[in-house]
C-alpha cells in the first residue's frame, strides 16, 4: 500500500513540473512593437483586437517545431516579462488568452 502511494506522489510530483500538454516550446525569434504589424490577419492572436490595441502592446514572434516544419506565433508579451531572441519560452498556439511564459 505504501509503495502505490509513494508512486502516486512521486507521478504528481512531476506532473506539476510539466507544462500543459496544450503549451509547446519555442524560441523568441524576434520582439515587436505593435505598429510594427502590418497585417494582422496573418497573426491568429493579433486579428480580432483593434488598431489602438495591437500598437499599444509589445509583441514576441516565436519558433514552435511542428513536425519537420516550424511555425511562427505572434503573441503578446506580458509587462513583467523580459526576453530577447535565442530565449526559450512556453507558449499555447491554440489559447491566446494564456500568456507567454519562459521555459528556464
Amino acid at each position: 500500500m505504501s509503495v502505490g502511494l509513494l508512486a502516486l506522489v512521486l507521478t504528481g510530483c512531476a506532473a506539476w513540473r510539466e507544462p500543459p500538454p496544450t503549451h509547446r516550446l519555442g524560441w523568441v525569434k524576434a520582439v515587436i512593437d505593435g505598429a510594427a504589424i502590418q497585417n494582422p490577419a496573418d497573426h491568429a492572436c493579433v486579428a480580432s483586437l483593434s488598431a489602438a490595441d495591437i500598437a499599444g502592446q509589445r509583441w514576441v514572434v516565436v519558433g514552435v517545431r511542428q513536425g519537420r516544419y516550424r511555425r511562427l506565433h505572434t503573441v503578446a508579451l506580458p509587462d513583467a516579462l523580459a526576453v530577447e531572441p535565442g530565449d526559450r519560452v512556453l507558449i499555447d498556439p491554440a489559447n491566446c488568452d494564456v500568456p507567454l511564459r519562459r521555459a528556464d
